[in-house]
């Protein structure tokens, strides 16, 4: 039986019930998850690791199979590893490409249901969604910390009406999910601009009938429909210019997929390569 382990990964990670055993279980894989990395077959690495970990990894790598996974910005080497992992447009046919808003969705319903941060139902994603509240306020952002792009954003959007800011640099927070449909806009740039890099953020304010106000790859349109987001990027942070083109009425009842395209069997394909 196939030993596997994780290394690295975010704190409160489910090893045994999370996006990357959700596909070893649609390949049919029979496997066992193992706390300890020294008796698996298998790690999946991440970087979220304390400087020991680093330290003492460099040691467990020989004889395994590592696979490494982000889902963060972050740059890496694929060759250092036997698979990668991210949302990196990397050409390789050892690199997987998986941007992390794809594993907020649940794919196993073709119904609305409640709306919580993981597990969103894709029919919200796939269909115009509008909130019912009849008093809304102009714009929300949520942030755990605050840079010269994100002060700059505010600002900016800040002239055409009020943006309340949540979480560590503003008003507490806490339920997501339940704050964002009371708004009409939700400015939600992304940590960086790289290529292929894009959060559950979009998806976020799409489900819960928000207009994305977003700053990230100019490509994001290999990812969602084009009209259903607004890009700062492409108006190179000017909302002057960004308000005389943008059609909001387009912008809200333009669905953000066409359809929620599984990830997970293309993903057991992938590992079934390496570790099968």
């Amino acid at each position: 039986m196939m030993r596997i382990a994780f290394s690295g990964f975010w704190p409160n990670f489910d090893k045994k019930n999370n996006f990357i055993t959700d596909a070893l279980n649609v390949a049919g894989l029979i496997y066992v998850v193992t706390s300890s990395p020294l008796m698996a077959d298998v790690i999946f690495h991440s970087h979220f690791k304390t400087m020991y970990e680093k330290f003492a990894f460099k040691k467990l790598q020989k004889g395994k199979i590592n696979i490494f996974f982000s889902g963060e910005a972050t740059e890496f080497d694929p060759g250092e590893y036997d698979a990668s992992i991210s949302s990196r447009r990397y050409m390789s046919d050892k690199h997987f490409r998986l941007p992390l808003w794809k594993i907020y969705i649940n794919y196993d319903s073709n119904l609305p249901g409640a709306l919580t941060e993981y597990g969103i139902p894709k029919w919200h994603l796939e269909n115009t969604i509008l909130s019912i509240k009849k008093q809304r306020r102009f714009a929300a952002a949520v942030f755990s910390n605050m840079n010269s792009v994100r002060r700059y954003l505010v600002d900016g959007l800040s002239l055409r009406g009020s943006v309340d800011i949540y979480g560590r640099y503003g008003l507490s927070l806490k339920n997501k999910m339940t704050m964002l449909p009371n708004y009409w806009l939700n400015l939600c740039p992304e940590n960086a601009i790289v290529p292929g890099y894009i959060t559950e953020k979009v998806i976020h304010a799409k489900a819960c009938g928000c207009i994305p106000v977003w700053f990230g790859d100019l490509n994001y349109q290999t990812d969602f429909n084009k009209d259903s987001l607004v890009n700062m990027l492409e108006f190179d942070m000017n909302f002057e210019a960004m308000m005389d083109c943008v059609d909001f009425s387009r912008v809200a009842e333009t669905p953000l997929l066409e359809k929620a395209e599984d990830y997970r069997p293309d993903l057991a394909k992938f590992l079934l390569r390496f570790i099968s």
